[in-house]
């Protein structure tokens, strides 16, 4: 029979005590140490008041190296209920330490990680392995369940999000049968999460960290935790929080099989859920999402007016008559006629470059993007503002506000940018429209429920 996994009864997120070895290079010494995980997902560490002597002098006086780097130390230990720890990135960020003591000179540091490891036996065994990511950032109403040929994938956050850098959120894949081979399972059940994770950040319109990975197998558990930054939350969610399910099922079923094999789609992901707090920088990244999306998904014929091999050859008598005029302008200078003739060279790429609107419009009829209600005219007023916004450093002049709303050229690309990543995923349901003020619309524009 098979048995179900059973979670240990460690709690990870209570001091854990470990006996170990810390080392660097050929260095190393014992060390004892405590460990747990934070609510946030961060490891902490507390180590015992160490004596500066000469089996500790490597560490104490390596944080005092100049540079602008910390040393990376290898941390190990070994707990009484046989969990096992490990970093290889450990970095002292204080050492506390206190000279001139009756017990002699010692010091207790601070530290941290950028990745580390505990290794947990298991009470039971089992043939079905799980996966889980542990989540900040992600609301959700009820739990969202699919089922793909890896297994049962679920996600599930809390209805309110107070605080979104809590470790609250969980997305997890659990096998429906014993895999064949468990490492191939755990890649791909890895690359899974990670697909939909990202997928999902897009539908928050924020990116959700996922600092705690957690691998239930055979007879073990093994919790992988990165340190990642400040958990945010948009104002601007694509779909709403309640009404998650339909998106869930897309973000799946476009892992295994994509409507289109989008290159570099985790960039454009990430450039739209990215934190902005001025409408200026929010066009910019929404633009700078159109700016990827067309350089790594176009091939040649539509992003350039001549095929490469003939416009090089366009481009050698181009050559020749730029240098023949600078150098009758300029004949009495040839320093300065050398550096004009390199500088024109350098810019003949750009004539054979088609401008964005020219490869936007290629990318939409190439993968068929319905733009109801959005006009061309629309998208050039609203790219001519990223352009001012980049070129000059400001979009208004003073209180003159004849350009339109900033706002305005905003949402209409961020509109756009969705409809784009909704046609690649192969989203069809409702979602959160911003163009003329916020409202709940379908996608296609013609779905009728």
């Amino acid at each position: 029979m098979i048995e179900s996994v059973e979670v240990p009864k460690t709690d990870f997120s209570q001091w854990i005590a470990f006996t170990g070895e810390i080392s660097l290079g050929d260095h190393r010494t014992a060390i004892n140490f405590q460990a747990r995980i934070d609510e946030t997902g961060e490891v902490e560490y507390q180590f015992e008041r160490m004596t500066l002597n000469d089996t500790t002098r490597f560490f104490y006086h390596t944080h005092d190296k100049q540079g602008s780097r910390f040393e990376q130390f290898t941390l190990r230990g070994l707990s009484q209920s046989r969990i096992r720890f490990e970093t290889d990135n450990l970095i002292f960020t204080a050492m506390n330490s206190s000279f001139g003591e009756a017990e002699g000179d010692w010091f207790q540091p601070t530290s941290s990680s950028s990745v580390a490891k505990f290794f947990c036996p298991l009470p039971t065994t089992s043939d079905l392995p799980k996966m889980t990511i542990g989540l900040r950032g992600f609301q959700g109403f009820y739990a969202l369940t699919v089922e793909c040929t890896l297994g049962t994938i679920s996600m599930i956050g809390p209805k309110e999000l107070d605080n979104p850098n809590l470790l609250n959120g969980t997305l997890q894949i659990k096998a429906a049968e014993k895999p064949s081979d468990m490492s191939v399972w755990k890649i791909e059940a890895d690359k899974l999460l990670d697909h939909v994770r990202r997928v999902m950040s897009f539908a928050s319109a924020a990116i959700l960290s996922s600092p705690i990975r957690k691998f239930y197998g055979e007879s073990h558990l093994e919790i992988t935790a990165y340190s990642q930054t400040t958990q945010t939350k948009s104002a601007m969610r694509t779909t709403h929080f309640l009404n998650q399910q339909s998106f869930f099922e897309a973000a799946v079923s476009s892992f295994f099989n994509p409507p289109i094999e989008v290159k570099n789609l985790f960039y454009a992901i990430e450039w739209f859920a990215m934190d902005a707090k001025y409408n200026e920088v929010r066009l910019i990244n929404a633009m700078t999402v159109i700016e990827n999306l067309v350089a790594s998904n176009l091939d040649e014929s539509a992003s350039q007016i001549l095929p490469t091999k003939e416009f090089d050859k366009t481009r050698r008598v181009l050559r020749g008559v730029i240098r023949d005029c600078v150098n009758h302008r300029f004949s009495d200078n040839e320093e300065l006629t050398r550096a004009l003739v390199e500088d024109f060279n350098e810019r003949l790429n750009d004539l054979n470059r088609r401008s964005i609107l020219d490869k936007l419009d290629a990318l939409i009829r190439q993968w068929g993007v319905p733009l109801d209600g959005i006009s061309q005219d629309q998208i050039k007023s609203a790219k001519r503002a990223r352009d001012l916004i980049v070129h000059r450093g400001h979009y208004y002049d003073g209180d003159d506000h004849t350009n339109g709303e900033l706002w305005d050229h905003f949402t209409l690309i961020r509109e756009l940018v969705v409809r784009i990543l909704f046609t690649a995923l192969g989203y069809h349901g409702q979602y959160i429209s911003y163009v003329g003020g916020a409202k709940d619309v379908n996608f296609p524009p013609d779905l009728v429920y």
